[in-house]
């Protein structure tokens, strides 16, 4: 065998090995960006849950509940903890739509979907939630990025 035999050998196998790397490095790439997509969810339903947990101290969960139903009743100190209240719903909503628009989160059903039927049933069914989204100018992209309907809400004091 001459040199040149031997040199086009190694210039084959090393195209090669720098074809199967790059195979490897995509494959990595890959289950990394899972990872980090699973690490981001877990993330978020737990922020979800945290968004509740002054809720459950004190008269929160009256205040809550009568801000969800009939927030003209609330006295001024009890709407203002009703804002609060929602405003860390609000929170929460943002991030998700933060992962969405970095592509880390992805809008076709798992987590979305969830976070979707949650809101739907947890929130927007209520005339306080709708009265409330529709004082928040970030709340139409907010709400239209996870998918509910934002028809009920009065967006004509929306301004985006």
């Amino acid at each position: 065998m001459n040199w040149d035999a031997i040199g086009a050998v190694g210039e084959i196998l090393g195209a090669l090995a720098v074809f199967v790397s790059l195979i490897y490095l995509a494959r990595q790439i890959k289950f990394s960006a899972l990872a980090t997509r699973g690490q981001m969810e877990a993330e978020l339903f737990q922020r979800s849950f945290q968004a509740y947990d002054p809720i459950y101290e004190g008269r929160n969960a009256e205040i809550f509940e009568q801000g969800l139903t009939d927030p003209d009743a609330l006295k001024d100190s009890d709407a203002l903890v009703f804002d609060l209240l929602m405003h860390r719903q609000l929170g929460t909503m943002l991030e998700i739509v933060r992962q969405i628009e970095n592509g880390i989160v992805e809008t076709d059903g798992g987590i979305v979907s969830s976070f979707k039927d949650h809101y739907e049933d947890a929130l927007m069914r209520h005339p306080g939630t709708r009265k409330w989204f529709s004082q928040y100018p970030p709340s139409k992209q907010v709400l239209e990025t996870i998918g509910l309907d934002t028809t009920q809400i009065n967006l004509s004091l929306i301004h985006i």
